[in-house]
């Protein structure tokens, strides 16, 4: 299978997604947006993680192909896909809302690792409304289509947590099963391109955590929730 991981040139996470798509049985190429992560967004990130993702070297990564585009939306990708005949592409933290004509031209679609249980929990700072509802905290690992979070489901995993994990724990935690849930999923679509299943209706969009909320959350001990 070939595939393609949509990233940026400041995505944190991207050698750790790279390092756990490495061992899988592609061929795998990287296209990094011009476009950057904004200040806020990675300023947001080391607040959620306290240093727990450090920087690490892409040099064991060097001998893959890495193509640099001006948008992920725009027709030099789409050719770049077509061209080198990708199946597969993979959300690895691209700065765009992907639309149609990306989304349709990798044979199987663009597979994105949602961090929150599918459709019940689509939209943003999903792992803090479940924790604040006292729900189980999951990845779901989905194809991407027009409407948010509600694409084919390839796989749902829930994520182990423990009762005396703080907010930065279980943040860490999150995205460390994302990263290998990704991965994991990407193998079942190697082995059947077809393993997918629609969502169970329209869920749930939650918008994003409102300040007061997610303050309580980063003192509140979450202990009795997941015991």
């Amino acid at each position: 299978m070939r595939i393609g991981c949509l990233s940026t040139i400041n995505e944190p996470l991207l050698p750790y997604w790279l390092r756990e798509l490495s061992g899988l049985d592609a061929e795998m190429v990287v296209i990094l947006d011009e476009k950057a992560l904004a200040d806020a967004d990675v300023e947001r990130f080391r607040e959620r993680t306290e240093g727990a993702f450090p920087r690490v070297s892409m040099y064991n990564y060097s001998e893959w192909p890495f193509y640099l585009v001006p948008n992920h939306n725009g027709l030099e990708t789409v050719a770049i896909v077509k061209n080198l005949g990708l199946d597969l592409l993979l959300n690895c933290g691209t700065p765009r809302i992907i639309k149609s004509p990306l989304l349709k031209a990798p044979r199987i679609g663009v597979l994105n690792c949602h961090p929150g249980k599918l459709p019940d929990y689509r939209g943003c700072t999903v792992v803090e409304w479940a924790l604040f509802n006292g729900d189980q905290v999951s990845n779901t690992a989905h194809l991407m289509t027009e409407e948010i979070d509600l694409g084919p489901i390839v796989v749902t995993e829930t994520v182990n947590l423990k009762p005396d994990d703080s907010y930065v724990n279980i943040r860490v935690k999150v995205y460390k099963a994302n990263i290998a849930l990704l991965a994991k999923a990407v193998g079942m679509l190697i082995v059947d391109g077809s393993n997918f299943s629609s969502p169970s209706g329209a869920g749930k969009y939650w918008k994003p955590i409102d300040d007061e909320r997610l303050k309580l959350l980063k003192s509140w001990p979450i202990k009795g929730q997941y015991g």
